[in-house]
């Protein structure tokens, strides 16, 4: 299989896609959340598949939570909105809460 190109590759990978890895022969427990029952596979370019790896370590998310996220708010832009709104808003909550800390801090300083 050395000499077929990437995508004989990839339609090989599909056709045998449910037997075991014949190299490996190896049967593995998996635990599958009741709730999770379709696993989605695609392929990107290797630069934005470390983008996305990396914006989900950014965000302590683990790669599969950034990914359904994403998925999440692009079905339902209202709902993005929404969540980027309360963001700014408990943004905009702790910098008035600092802003008044340091007003406290100055005064007490100058007592």
């Amino acid at each position: 299989m050395n000499d077929i190109t990437e995508a004989e590759l990839a339609e090989w990978q599909y056709a045998h896609r449910d037997e075991l890895d014949s190299e490996q022969g190896e049967e593995v427990e998996v635990d599958i959340s009741p709730h999770l029952s379709v696993t989605l596979s695609f392929r990107l370019p290797g630069a934005e598949a470390d983008a996305i790896r990396q914006a989900a370590k950014d965000a302590g998310m683990t790669l599969s939570e950034w990914v359904r996220q994403a998925c999440r708010d692009a079905l339902d832009p209202d709902r993005s909105a929404r969540s980027h709104r309360a963001a700014q808003s408990e943004l905009r909550d702790a910098t008035r809460q600092l802003e008044e800390l340091a007003r406290r801090l100055e005064a007490a300083a100058h007592a």
